[in-house]
């Protein structure tokens, strides 16, 4: 029995002689080095942007040691006042928002400075829809219809305005705007209360895929005339065309000629070089990934991150890097 309890000290103190060495060798946790605020451009969890936004912070925490990521929620056009002012560093906007900010352009009430592009993403598309029986042909058939161009103050509404006024109709007198989110406004066009639906969104939104799986729609085409001249008016704008082959939507469709503008990643001027290059490195590399987080992602080529769509886009010094070296631009 005594050399049991001999036996057993011995066994203990030769435990406690190697606790302190396990420890040590115990695995530290990553340091955290740096820290991104990401504006999401979504109010709320699940929107597209929101979903993409998890997508890309995930791919910088993952390829970058040390990086750690937050997102912030809030609506589309306030991406570049949020990274200019510091409240986020980067996050998801349009060209044609980011220009405006830039230049301090209505509806920003002064010019954001702090702005660079990080990379180019998938095209959003001028979408004017109305549904197939409603007599709507064409673009100027609009005149004293109610209008949805979404929540007041949003992006759509002020391109749509600006449209409409080539077509020598004033937005305040000739026709009926209606200040709804898509899925209300599809609610009213299937009730009859809204004649038509127009949006610079990802193609097709939800709310789209809801309104043409119970009615027929239309897509307008914008005339080649104004198209030229609404481009050349509105910052990020170019003009195309949509190719029916792509419109997954139930009824048949023919091309639609309109307006394109790309999704951005915006970044601060003063994120540091060598942060931003890690950043457009890791999401060029792990693109495919993004495919799983949003359809409109699959077939992107990295290529196209870099790719210059207006002579006035200024791309971070880190990303310019990147895509230098790899000869994309």
């Amino acid at each position: 029995m005594k050399n049991r309890s001999i036996i057993l000290l011995i066994l203990l103190m030769g435990l406690l002689m190697f606790i302190p060495n396990l420890l040590n060798s115990a695995p530290e946790k990553s340091e955290v080095i740096q820290e991104v605020r990401f504006f999401s451009g979504s109010p709320a969890a699940g929107g597209v942007w929101y979903l993409l936004s998890v997508g890309i912070t995930q791919i910088f925490e993952k390829s970058i040691p040390g990086l750690k990521t937050h997102l912030l929620p809030g609506g589309a056009g306030g991406g570049p006042i949020s990274v200019d002012e510091g409240e986020s560093n980067t996050g998801l906007s349009t060209l044609g928002i980011v220009l405006d900010a830039q230049e301090g352009l209505p509806p920003f009430k002064k010019a954001y400075g702090n702005l660079r592009l990080l990379g180019n993403l998938y095209d959003h598309v001028f979408q004017i829809i109305v549904l197939k029986n409603s007599g709507i042909n064409k673009i100027s058939d609009l005149k004293g219809k109610v209008i949805s161009p979404g929540i007041k103050g949003q992006y759509s509404e002020f391109r749509f305005k600006k449209l409409i006024t080539l077509y020598n109709m004033d937005p305040e007198k000739d026709v009926k705007i209606v200040s709804l989110g898509f899925g209300d406004s599809v609610s009213a066009m299937k009730d009859g209360f809204v004649d038509c639906l127009a949006s610079v969104a990802p193609f097709p939104m939800p709310a789209v895929i809801d309104l043409a799986t119970s009615r027929e729609i239309r897509f307008l085409d914008i005339d080649e005339v104004q198209l030229k001249k609404f481009c050349e008016m509105v910052n990020g704008l170019r003009p195309g065309v949509y190719p029916s082959s792509k419109i997954s939507l139930k009824g048949k469709y023919t091309d639609i000629r309109t307006a394109f503008t790309p999704l951005n990643i915006i970044v601060r001027v003063d994120l540091p070089e060598d942060l931003v290059y890690k950043m457009t490195k890791a999401l060029a590399e792990n693109l495919k990934s993004l495919e799983e987080v949003s359809p409109l992602m699959k077939g992107f080529e990295p290529s196209n991150l870099g790719r210059e769509l207006s002579p006035r886009t200024r791309f971070h010094p880190g990303a310019e890097k990147y895509y230098k070296e790899r000869g994309w631009k």
